[in-house]
């Protein structure tokens, strides 16, 4: 990490390693600044704009992303800098190559499927390019901790001054029954609660880097506002997802890190989405002092697995399936509420409904399997450690 600015290329538009850096930083900065506090912070949920479909047409959402891909792309050409060249691997090639011939050509909407693949590759880009703008590992805990920090008081000056934009209403155009649970600057306490459990690992990523007391503070801070949120359940996975890395981390062999790290979830996935085709899951689960439908979401996966079923292997496409007029419009009467869901709350089922089981499989591997790989090659100096141990927690 701390050489992680190569000499620049022959053939690249020099520029002064002052300017550069700077550059570089600040480029850094309104990354982290689009992705953590968005472009809509503080959404009014009363507000009945909110009642039309977005289905991937947020416009100024994709400018800005796909500005800073190209602004960024710049800066590290002409630095010198490759990140991409790591990404080419055949894992990922060939998933690239199956959402975009089969998953988006073949989608249920493949304009929808268009616009949210090229979103969802721009973000990759972004977080990929992301380390490469800093200048070490020290600037980079630090850029996490002011983004962290940011974050946390401006959802907390929210809950104070404008608890309407920053709490769950009752007045809610959707969902007003979740009224009370805090979403901070997010348009939903999902959201909020998905980055306060990032900012739990940020804290602690931060603490490790030799600010034992500001980490400290931002994951007290988060996890006080993940309490808040209603996600209990977030909150449980947080610290079993600590727990996990850290065993992962101390074990030796490639084998016993997989062990580790897959038999966690393939006990989460037998006992939660298991339950619905399982006898021996659905005995287990009525044993124990829990709620067996998970709130709900056992319907909901059960209706996404029979969606599944319809298409197994190419799927519904790209994140269009809860947008598609099949789900908006040809919904049995039973199933019309499947309209406000937009998701199956579970992201490897999600993935299997709208990009097929080879696409689910191609993601495992380059998302999970080679990722795990590559922390077991990592080289032994203490930043590069550091730096593996927290993408291990996210």
């Amino acid at each position: 990490m701390q050489n992680i600015v190569q000499a620049p290329a022959s053939d690249a538009l020099r520029v002064p390693e002052g300017v550069s850096g700077s550059l570089r930083g600040g480029m850094a900065v309104a990354t982290l600044l689009v992705i953590f506090v968005t472009l809509t912070p503080f959404s009014d949920l009363g507000d009945p704009k909110l009642l039309e479909l977005s289905s991937g047409n947020e416009a100024a959402t994709y400018l800005a992303l796909l500005l800073l891909v190209g602004a960024a792309g710049v800066l590290l050409h002409g630095s010198g800098a490759r990140p991409l060249q790591a990404l080419v691997t055949p894992e990922n090639l060939l998933l690239l190559a199956w959402l975009l011939v089969v998953s988006v050509a073949l989608s249920v909407d493949p304009g929808v499927s268009a616009r949210r693949f090229v979103l969802s590759l721009a973000t990759f880009l972004l977080a990929a390019m992301l380390p490469w703008l800093t200048r070490g590992l020290k600037h980079f805990s630090t850029l996490m901790l002011g983004i962290a920090a940011l974050v946390l008081v401006l959802s907390y000056l929210g809950i104070l001054l404008v608890p309407h934009l920053t709490i769950h209403q009752a007045s809610d155009l959707v969902e007003p029954e979740i009224a009370g649970d805090w979403r901070g600057i997010y348009g939903h306490k999902n959201a909020a609660a998905s980055m306060m459990a990032l900012f739990v690992y940020v804290g602690w990523f931060v603490a490790r880097m030799e600010r034992p007391l500001s980490g400290a503070l931002i994951s007290i801070a988060a996890v006080t506002f993940l309490i808040g949120s209603g996600g209990p359940r977030v909150g449980g996975l947080v610290f079993v997802v600590g727990a996990v890395a850290f065993f992962v981390d101390r074990v030796q062999s490639l084998w016993a890190r997989a062990v580790v790290a897959f038999g966690p979830l393939v006990l989460i996935a037998f006992l939660t989405v298991g339950s619905i085709t399982s006898e021996t899951a659905r005995s287990l689960l009525s044993a124990l002092p829990i709620d067996v439908t998970f709130t709900g979401r056992t319907e909901i996966w059960g209706f996404a697995l029979d969606m599944l079923a319809a298409h197994p292997w190419k799927g519904q496409g790209f994140e269009a399936f809860w947008y598609s007029d099949s789900v908006r419009f040809g919904a049995e009467d039973s199933t019309k509420w499947m309209v406000d869901v937009a998701t199956s709350h579970n992201s490897y089922v999600d993935l299997a409904l709208t990009i097929g089981l080879p696409g689910l499989g191609l993601v495992m591997l380059a998302f999970v399997v080679a990722p795990l790989r590559n922390f077991h090659r990592t080289l032994a100096t203490r930043q590069n450690k550091e730096f593996a141990r927290f993408f291990l927690l996210l």
